[in-house]
């Protein structure tokens, strides 16, 4: 996966809506991207309200 992709799939596994590709009990989640602009990098870490 790449660019957004990685932060739409985390995003869908800690809202519970992921489907077939579903983690069971997913509290945490780490998306990583890089893009075409000088090679830029972007790591992001969520969470659910629970984790808070």
């Amino acid at each position: 996966m790449y660019g957004l992709f990685t932060l739409v799939e985390a995003t869908q596994q800690l809202m519970g809506v992921a489907g077939e590709r579903q983690v069971p009990v997913a509290r945490v989640g780490l998306a990583h991207g890089n893009g075409v602009e000088l090679s830029s990098q972007a790591t992001v870490i969520l969470g659910t309200a629970d984790t808070l």
